[in-house]
């Protein structure tokens, strides 16, 4: 198992509402810091059909040649072995719902980026796609949200950072417990 490509949960900026993050799944080679990903999540898009204007869900997949040029992408961390070709893992994820707001099931209200993130990392799981190392949601999440208050008192994404490179997107391995990249 050892040289897999990782899995990350990666979190963006979303600066309507600075306090809360979009959520993604970034999928990298090892070394956890590589540049090049592939980007899983799903967005909002406005769109205008005979005069309704409406602001669906839409799942994505974007690769990425250089994260760190990746727009408002503020942190990865690593949380799963992947197991299987990506390919596989892109048909995995493309099936993953994706709730919308007139959804009849009513899972659609309130449907955010991250509990679509919780619906793929779970279905990563089902089919044996990924190293599953035992890491709860909750887990994942705290560890992950806790990494992002530590770099917020660390000044990561302010003037006059005195950390590694500032174009450098920080990144934590959970797998092994160490920063990568400060």
């Amino acid at each position: 198992m050892r040289n897999k490509p990782r899995l990350h949960l990666a979190l963006y900026a979303r600066p309507k509402h600075p306090d809360t993050y979009h959520y993604a799944l970034l999928i990298r080679p090892k070394p956890s810091n590589a540049p090049a990903a592939l980007k899983f999540h799903v967005h909002n898009k406005l769109q205008k059909t005979d005069d309704i204007i409406s602001q669906p869900w839409l799942y994505e997949t974007i690769d990425i040649p250089d994260v760190s040029l990746e727009s408002r992408l503020l942190a990865c961390i690593a949380i799963e072995k992947i197991l299987v070709p990506l390919g596989r893992v892109n048909q995995i994820l493309r099936e993953v719902p994706v709730h919308q707001v007139d959804d009849p099931s009513g899972q659609g209200e309130g449907f955010p980026c991250v509990e679509w993130v919780q619906l793929a990392i779970a279905a990563l799981r089902r089919a044996d796609a990924v190293s599953n190392n035992g890491f709860t949601w909750d887990g994942i999440r705290e560890e992950a949200l806790r990494y992002m208050r530590r770099k917020r008192q660390e000044r990561r994404w302010e003037m006059g950072w005195k950390g590694g490179r500032q174009e450098d997107v920080a990144t934590f391995d959970m797998l092994t417990g160490e920063e990568v990249v400060p």
